[in-house]
């Protein structure tokens, strides 16, 4: 992406960059965006139990959050719309 970005030229001469920081977990039992993101890009079949369990209970920290959200904020969004924005891994909720 910074590849691209440099070599485009601008009228103001200004040199555009991107840098992604990984988020932290959002809470105990969930990963942060950069541990996720290693398991996600690794062969399933070769991933351990222990690695397979913290996904699943990232996932499900994910999910008991989003239902939460909609019981405390009596939320206009159905649960369907709020899992897609809390699993929205561009911004933590």
């Amino acid at each position: 992406m910074n590849r691209l970005m440099e070599r485009r030229d601008t009228t103001s001469g200004l040199t555009l960059q991107h840098n992604w920081k990984p988020k932290p977990a959002g809470a105990e039992n969930e990963l942060g965006t950069g541990d996720l993101a290693e398991i996600l890009k690794t062969d399933v079949t070769i991933l351990t139990d222990e690695v397979f369990n913290r996904v699943t209970n990232h996932s499900r920290s994910e999910v008991d959050r989003a239902k939460a959200r909609l019981a405390e904020y009596d939320s206009p969004l159905s649960f369907h719309q709020t899992i897609g924005e809390i699993l929205d891994y561009r911004r933590r909720l």
